[in-house]
């Protein structure tokens, strides 16, 4: 298993940009996506990765200035959801734009993904990519154990 943060508020994918003018297309994120490559290539040493792949993101969000001191720490304990833009769905196709050629070949080896938006004292995204075997060939590994199993996901990091 592999396990990569990307410090930083999480960002979602914007569709690409369209010069009206030229009638060229490009990409608005290209800044940023170069960022969020070079700390995941600093992070993994290895060549890219070529097998079915499991993937687990946690994205952690900051939370809002005026939130009580109440509310601010059921937040942290994940008893209230962050259930606000972006979605989690943009959230994953950003980072795994991001992963693509970097840490695996392409985004089609991704064949099990689990997300999850919470709230944590520092804006991070937390990812755990784990290789999957072919049953037939290996038999069934036994599924490791992601730090993000645990129940209090701000502790565990």
């Amino acid at each position: 298993m592999i396990v990569l943060t990307v410090e930083g508020e999480p960002t979602a994918w914007m569709r690409p940009g369209f010069n009206h003018k030229t009638g060229a297309i490009y990409d608005q994120q290209k800044k940023e996506k170069e960022h969020v490559k070079w700390q995941l290539q600093a992070q993994m040493p290895e060549n890219l990765l070529t097998i079915p792949l499991e993937i687990d993101f946690v994205f952690y969000f900051p939370v809002p200035k005026s939130t009580s001191s109440v509310k601010r720490k059921q937040m942290l304990r994940d008893e209230i959801h962050h259930m606000i833009k972006p979605d989690n769905d943009n959230l994953q196709k950003y980072i795994l734009d991001c992963m693509t050629g970097t840490i695996f070949e392409d985004d089609c080896q991704v064949v099990d993904i689990h997300a999850r938006k919470v709230y944590g004292e520092s804006p991070r995204t937390l990812i755990c990519v784990r290789p999957l075997f072919p049953a037939a060939e290996k038999g069934v590994p036994p599924k490791t154990k992601s730090p993000l199993d645990d129940g209090d996901l701000n502790d565990s990091l």
